[in-house]
């Protein structure tokens, strides 16, 4: 084994005798090497566009100034459309120069311009690389800032870069203007695609930003004009039921705000024209150039260039300009709004420590985290009719089904839900296209960050929900304590199923991690959670899922079924948030309802009554019960506490009667008994059974009632109506239904048919009625005044012979002896 080196020993020699020599850097290839990062199209704006916004601008001019073509002369004439023509089709780009009037530039901003990799200390800004400005050398080898009366411009030698700043005294400017000449000369001016997709990252830019304009010039013609309008904003209320501190205890959302903004664009029609256009083309003049010229910025930008094969014509609110004129102007304006969170930081000396040595600066006292969403309501005023050039600019303002996370910008980074979330503090890699989460103290900060972003989305939710209870307030079914009606629902639910899909939660690309962080905390911030129900909007922990129709509880709020297919109902119901509805829930309602009400209330209600649906119009509650049954999803036992608890009530003659379904114990089989026949007080009427099989029944613990039985009530419950002894038609229907199921009784059945009736009056005939051994058949033709059985024809001879009618003529003597 060899001897042990002494390193402390070689450090002291090599300080003593070696020569010391500074590290070079080839400033070229070190710019190269950074501008390899920032791989996104339009990269150069975006950073000098973020550089406004951190400067307070609220004004941007993007100015394209051109160069006449050596071969192609500009056309003699004073037309403005034929002079932007020629100029789109044979120009160069001459330089780009970039105005905002934020403030102006500081000394140590000048210093911060000349030094590479040192970011910005302000620990509310963006910036933290430092590497953003150099950017502008992908397009420009000697790119000139002006700010006030100072000015810098940065020219090469060799591969060194150098800076001369000084006072130029020219003119009086208050902006600040990034001027960069061109490296390439033969850069051709952007058109068709490549300009319109320029002018919809310009939109896309108005999002977060404190920036109101936005202007895009080519020479001396505005091709685009954005300006976004902001009332103001207005407080959100946070419920007291959310918990606005993050899981790691980081960071505390102190006040939640919100702004309703309108962006409006103006824009010629130039914006979509094709140089490859000729007027004799008609409307295929408006074609985007079918291929995409290479750009001078960058390559790349997929998400700005979705579906950009579609022909791109005006907006719909426009004065219909001739196809000729590109210097026309179209106008379309988009509605949305943004819910801003105020958080405050609590960080711990180890984190601060970590944080200053990697990013040169202290993570910040306070930041914000921001969530850009439509209404269903701003989507519909900003909706155009087809496909349009409006649609393609406003096409990444709005969110969609899956929005962005921005960092100042747009980044790859999807947020799993229908809104953008701007998290300005969160650390993201170099080209701030993705989030950092590689290191332990920048994980745990941008994590906390996310979770900040969940909760600021439970927020909205919240806010959202209580916007439609106070709407709902006005409706007529809410005040009076009823259902919402079918009619009532179709004006709710096309806003709700949309704010639905903005909360149907989605993988997030390209990380699944960080749409999971958010959506953990929008859920684990609060137990209270609202949803549409057909009793309005109620927490959804009292909301049920309904199996059928389930009118018989109306009181109990159920998920609409337009509804049930809506993701986020699909994800509480997976989650076991939201169940079917349960016998208890069944058994609480009906309990409810008749502690609250008098027997004569109950006798005048029915199904459409506010707070009583206990009544079984068209079997619905029997029907609930025995479909349960089939599914083998109920036991014996539940099935009593429903019907312990449950009533009904019955017309009869213009007078209504409290049916118990706990002493229900038989139903009516209609082969057997008309279901117009009275039935005793333990029997349900048909009318309830009468979509039910035996196997329902059966299930119900219903017997059929025999025909014993029936008879019996009938002799010992008589009235003037029903009276088997005194009314002949009602006898007759009687015995009629008798002799149907005589043969059907077996012979002890037959003997107790005869005992009850035999010494009753239950026989029409010509003289009264009389019993049955005192009356005869037809055919017994002895005297004129014998009571011989009329009125029933359809009852057969056996079973009236059972009974005792006689079919034999009498002897003299017996008659006589009688008298």
């Amino acid at each position: 084994m060899g001897s042990r080196v002494d390193y402390n020993a070689l450090r002291a020699q090599a300080v003593e005798t070696g020569d010391g020599e500074a590290v070079t850097v080839n400033t070229r290839d070190l710019i190269d090497k950074i501008l390899s990062r920032y791989a996104r199209e339009w990269s150069t704006l975006r950073e000098l566009i973020q550089n406004a916004a951190d400067a307070a601008a609220s004004r941007v001019t993007i100015k394209l100034e051109t160069t006449p073509s050596t071969t192609m002369p500009s056309p003699q004439t004073n037309d403005p459309s034929t002079r932007l023509k020629h100029v789109l089709q044979h120009h160069r780009i001459d330089k780009w120069i970039i105005e905002n009037n934020g403030q102006r530039f500081r000394p140590e901003d000048w210093a911060r311009l000349k030094e590479i990799a040192k970011g910005n200390p302000d620990e509310t800004k963006i910036g933290a690389f430092g590497v953003g400005f150099y950017s502008v050398f992908s397009i420009s080898e000697n790119p000139f800032v002006t700010s006030g009366s100072e000015a810098l411009e940065f020219y090469w030698k060799g591969d060194v870069l150098f800076t001369r700043r000084f006072q130029h005294g020219m003119f009086q400017n208050t902006d600040t203007t990034f001027i960069l000449p061109m490296r390439d000369s033969t850069s051709p001016v952007p058109h068709g695609e490549e300009l319109s997709t320029l002018c919809q990252f310009l939109t896309s830019s108005m999002t977060f930003v404190g920036l109101e304009s936005i202007e895009l010039c080519i020479d001396e013609w505005r091709i685009l004009h954005l300006q976004k309008s902001i009332p103001g904003p207005i407080d959100v209320d946070i419920p007291t039921g959310i918990n606005s501190n993050t899981a790691g205890g980081l960071m505390h959302i102190s006040q939640v705000t919100q702004e309703a903004i309108q962006l409006e664009a103006e824009w010629m029609v130039a914006l979509p024209w094709s140089t490859s256009a000729r007027s004799s083309r008609g409307i295929d003049a408006f074609e985007p150039a079918k291929k995409k010229i290479t750009s001078f910025f960058n390559k790349g930008l997929k998400s700005l260039t979705q579906n950009t094969d579609k022909p791109l014509q005006d907006g719909k609110n426009n004065s219909s300009p001739t196809i000729d004129d590109v210097t026309a102007i179209s106008r379309q304006k988009t509605f949305f709004h943004v819910n801003r969170a105020a958080i405050t930081t609590t960080v711990a000396r180890n984190l601060n420590a970590e944080f200053q040595r990697s990013r040169k600066k202290a993570p910040p006292k306070s930041t914000t985290v921001s969530m850009l969403s439509q209404s269903y309501d701003e989507r519909a005023a900003s909706s155009t009719d087809q496909p349009t050039m409006a649609s393609k600019l406003f096409e990444t303002v709005a969110p969609g089904t899956d929005g962005h996370i921005y960092i100042g910008f747009q980044t790859s980074q999807t947020t799993g839900l229908g809104a953008h979330l701007s998290i300005p503090s969160i650390v993201p890699t170099v080209e701030r296209e993705q989030i950092d989460l590689t290191s332990n103290h920048i994980n745990t900060w941008n994590v906390e960050l996310l979770r900040a972003a969940g909760i600021l989305a439970r927020v909205s939710w919240a806010s959202t929900m209580a916007d439609f209870r106070r709407q709902q307030s006005k409706l007529d079914s809410i005040t009076q304590g009823k259902a919402l009606t079918d009619k009532e629902l179709e004006r709710i639910i096309p806003a709700i199923e949309f704010l639905y899909e903005s909360f149907d939660w989605k993988s997030t690309t390209p990380r699944d991690d960080i749409g999971k962080y958010i959506e953990q905390a929008f859920w684990r911030c609060s137990r209270d959670f609202e949803i549409l129900s057909s009793r309005g909007i109620v927490p959804y922990k009292n909301v049920r899922i309904a199996s059928g129709d389930m009118g018989f509880i109306e009181e109990l709020p159920v998920i609409p079924e337009s509804l049930l297919k809506a993701g986020l109902i699909k994800a509480l119901r997976g989650g076991g948030d939201l169940t079917e509805v349960q016998t208890e829930d069944i058994v609480w309602i009906l309990e409810k309802s008749q502690r609250t009400r008098t027997p004569t209330e109950l006798v005048r209600s029915d199904v459409s009554s506010p707070g009583f649906a206990l009544t079984l119009v068209q079997q619905l509650l029997l029907a609930y019960i025995a479909g349960r049954v089939r599914a083998n999803t109920i036991t014996r036992g539940e099935i009593q506490s429903i019907l312990h608890v449950a009533v009904a009530t019955d017309e009869e003659e213009g007078s209504t009667r409290v049916i118990a379904l706990s002493q229900i114990r038989d139903f009516v089989d209609p082969n057997k008994i008309p279901p117009n026949m009275p039935v005793p007080p333990s029997t349900i009427p048909f009318k309830y059974t009468k979509k039910l099989s035996r196997f329902d029944t059966d299930a119900l613990g219903f017997e059929e009632l025999s025909i014993f039985k029936w008879l019996q009530y009938l002799v010992e419950n008589r009235n003037s109506n029903f009276d088997i002894e005194r009314n002949p038609a009602f006898a007759s229907g009687v015995l009629k239904v008798l002799s149907k199921n005589w043969s059907s009784l077996n012979t002890e059945l037959k003997t107790a048919v005869i005992n009850l009736l035999e010494n009753r009056t239950v026989i029409p005939t010509r003289m009264g009625m009389k019993i049955p051994s005192d009356s005869y058949f037809s055919s017994v033709k002895l005297f004129d005044d014998l009571p011989v059985i009329q009125d029933i024809p359809s009852v057969k001879e056996p079973i009236l012979a059972a009974l005792g009618v006689s079919s034999k003529n009498c002897s003299a003597c017996e008659c006589f002896s009688e008298d």
